[in-house]
């Protein structure tokens, strides 16, 4: 917000008569401040102030402007405008407060409002534990001490803000919320940092991912939901039922497809707890920034999921590889819908129907031909339904006969080769050397920032390193940061992915065996194996295939180790 600015005019300032002394008893408490509750209390800080107004027969009249759990290092608080706008009419010409901390922790704007503004109105400042009255001595605000005590206040209020934030950053990393809960979830009343499911919540919670794994988008899953009657989560909050009934008022607002995406896309729900999504610039500019995924403060199984990590990743794949969209007719999601592309253009193909001799025919064509023509796609071309079908049953279930063999092929190996019982290289020890280098990085980039807030202030063109080298280093540095950054988390994956293989827990593999062998094509079932499929002109079709990675790491881990079993003659 804008900082507000009040100024008089000569007329104001003429038509202006002293008339005695209307006080505003200004009290301003702030949990963030880290102000000490008992001494600082707004009882105590009101007793303070009425206690002195009792003493001097001066003071006509007197409001209280109080700005409870509101920061000094922001003027924009709601008394505390109010009590500037009441001086700028003429209600007010005297502030009494505790001490000059309740006026502002922010040096330079509390500066401005007491050497500036203030006089201007002829309003007078009394400061009872600091012993300062503008009345009695005109420069008391302007004076060295009260320039000093701002400067710490507002020292303060920069070191209590590192305090919090690092305070909060801990709690953070050892797993305790510190944040409202989702729906679904509500505090332990045994630890108000730990987050249990809400049995009744967690329902709804789980039928919004069912229904978007099923096909249905963000806005037509807020319809459904709407349709059936369930509560917003602000609703649920006031009746503690997920259905709408007589007795109480509920929001027209409903369910919406952001809140649906925000839900879908909270890691919360399976279980991870992602915090320090947001910061604020610092602990004077409050307003947030978002934070990207690797500044993000992150626990893996802190608490029960509600939805299980395979369904989680599987609908951020959708979110960020995918988009489909359904006919303003029809809602429906096909087992195709949005995986197949032209292999000649790279457009979506397009799905079509026609009715022959009585019966419908289904068929894919390419959708940049049948817009535009060959100025899009050298030629138009298209597969029939059963024919993509079929085609594409046969190469899973081939692909499945080959998951089944590699799985059989692992276990055999993992359970007769006892030497088999660390990873390939030291995982650990490669982690912690580039942990050690971005930590360097990150302390050279501080002392950077240092010295480059050193040099802006500095007007001496003689240093030998100019501001923009500083401004350069520093973005080298960042993009150092982002370098390792990406190894570190590459290294972690390989390490988890090989842990995995040794204790025979391929969670992957397990979500594409259920299905067997397929003998029809559910939405389900292409969504888990399938990323895209390719189809030429000539109809011939490439299907990309899911999980290629790992199948590939399991085929070398295969042939590394069968080829030792063999030759000890233990691989049969």
């Amino acid at each position: 917000m804008a900082r507000k600015k009040f100024y008089i005019t000569d007329e104001e300032q003429a038509n202006t008569k002293f008339s005695g002394w209307n006080v505003a008893k200004y009290i301003r408490l702030s949990r963030f401040d880290n102000d000490d509750v008992e001494s600082y209390s707004v009882d105590n800080q009101r007793k303070l102030i009425n206690s002195f107004i009792d003493e001097h027969e001066e003071f006509l009249s007197a409001e209280d402007f109080v700005d409870d759990d509101w920061t000094g290092t922001n003027f924009n608080r709601p008394s505390f405008q109010r009590m500037m706008e009441q001086i700028r009419q003429g209600n007010i010409n005297c502030i009494i407060l505790k001490d000059l901390s309740r006026f502002g922790r922010n040096y330079i704007e509390a500066g401005r409002l007491l050497e500036e503004v203030l006089p201007t109105y002829g309003c007078r400042v009394i400061s009872i534990i600091d012993d300062v009255d503008s009345f009695k001595d005109e420069e008391a605000t302007m004076s060295l001490m009260v320039r000093i005590k701002n400067l710490i206040h507002d020292q303060n209020s920069m070191d209590t803000s590192k305090k919090v934030r690092e305070s909060k950053n801990l709690m953070r990393r050892e797993g305790k919320n510190i944040s409202p809960p989702p729906f679904g979830y509500i505090k332990d009343p045994n630890d108000k940092y730990k987050l249990i499911i809400d049995k009744e919540a967690a329902i709804v919670v789980k039928m919004i991912f069912e229904f978007y794994v099923k096909g249905l988008g963000v806005i037509r899953v807020a319809q459904k939901l709407n349709k059936l009657g369930i509560v917003t989560r602000n609703d649920y909050k006031k009746t503690g039922s997920i259905y709408k009934n007589d007795k109480y008022l509920y929001s027209k607002k409903g369910w919406d497809p952001n809140s649906i995406r925000a839900m879908l896309s909270n890691k919360t729900y399976m279980g991870t707890l992602d915090q320090r999504r947001k910061t604020t610039r610092n602990y004077k500019d409050r307003k947030e920034i978002k934070l990207e995924d690797k500044d993000h403060i992150i626990v893996h199984n802190n608490h029960e999921p509600i939805i299980t990590k395979e369904i989680f990743e599987k609908i951020q794949y959708e979110f960020k590889n995918r988009c489909i969209n359904t006919s303003k007719f029809n809602d429906k999601i096909y087992p195709f819908s949005g995986m197949l592309r032209c292999a000649d253009c790279g457009s979506p193909m397009i799905r079509n129907s026609a009715l022959k001799k009585e019966h419908l025919y289904v068929y894919y064509k390419c959708k940049a031909f049948n817009r535009r023509g060959m100025e899009a796609c050298s030629r138009s071309h298209s597969i029939p339904h059963p024919v993509l079908t079929d085609i594409v049953i046969q190469t899973l279930n081939t692909h499945i006969k080959s998951l089944v063999d590699i799985r059989k092929s692992i276990e055999s190996i993992n359970n007769n080769n006892k030497k088999i019982q660390q990873l390939s290289i030291d995982y650990s020890k490669l982690i912690n050397e580039k942990v050690k280098q971005r930590d360097d990085i990150k302390l050279a980039k501080t002392n950077a920032h240092m010295r480059y807030f050193d040099l802006l202030s500095d007007d001496d063109n003689s240093i030998a390193i100019t501001k923009e080298d500083l401004a350069n280093m520093i973005n080298a540095l960042d993009k150092k940061l982002e370098v390792l950054n990406d190894q570190i988390s590459s290294l972690e994956i390989e390490k988890q992915s090989e842990e995995d293989i040794l204790n025979n827990d391929l969670s992957w593999l397990d979500v594409l065996l259920k299905h067997g062998n397929i003998t029809k094509l559910t939405r389900e079932i292409t969504t888990e194996f399938i990323d895209f499929i390719y189809i030429s002109a000539e109809k011939k079709v490439k299907i990309d295939l899911k999980y290629r990675n790992e199948f590939d790491k399991l085929v070398k881990y295969k042939e590394k180790y069968s080829l030792e079993l063999y030759l000890e003659g233990q691989y049969r």
